[in-house]
């Protein structure tokens, strides 16, 4: 049984979504004890697009207004920041938003949408199998299930009175 027939954070409208991102970055900044200024912050983050989900930029105006604004020390802004790329991605789904960043776009040198890129798998090998018992007996075996715990444990070695 679904508890809904569609998430809470799929219906919000784009300035909605903003808005809660902005209030969601305000707290965030509070609890580093940095002085928030929102209008400097908004004009920042009112640049962005952040319908498209790019953290990357999202941490990079987060950073401007740090050092820039907030006038917070360079070491100090690495270490928010730090913290900050860990929320940013939540934060964002949060408000339903689908979240791109680096690794989702290059991914050993491929694209990180299940191998595709510009909509295009990459070409694997053709196998031509024409004895299929013997193509499936050459076939490595997985180790399988191993147990948590020896049956050693569960032996019982004392006299049963």
């Amino acid at each position: 049984m679904l508890a809904q027939q569609k998430p809470l954070a799929t219906t919000l409208a784009p300035a909605e979504q903003r808005a809660q991102l902005f209030q969601m970055l305000e707290q965030f900044l509070y609890t580093q004890d940095v002085a928030v200024d929102s209008v400097a912050l908004g004009k920042r983050l009112e640049s962005l697009e952040i319908s498209s989900g790019g953290v990357e930029s999202l941490l990079k105006a987060l950073e401007a207004y740090l050092v820039k604004d907030a006038l917070v020390q360079r070491d100090k802004a690495q270490a928010i920041i730090g913290q900050a790329s860990l929320l940013v991605p939540t934060a964002l789904a949060g408000v339903g938003i689908h979240v791109t960043t680096q690794h989702d776009v290059v991914t050993n040198g491929v694209g990180g949408h299940g191998g595709a890129v510009n909509g295009k798998l990459p070409e694997r090998p053709v196998i031509r199998v024409e004895d299929v018992h013997g193509w499936k007996a050459g076939l490595q075996v997985s180790a399988g299930p191993r147990p948590v715990r020896g049956l050693e444990e569960f032996e019982d070695l004392e006299a049963k009175l």
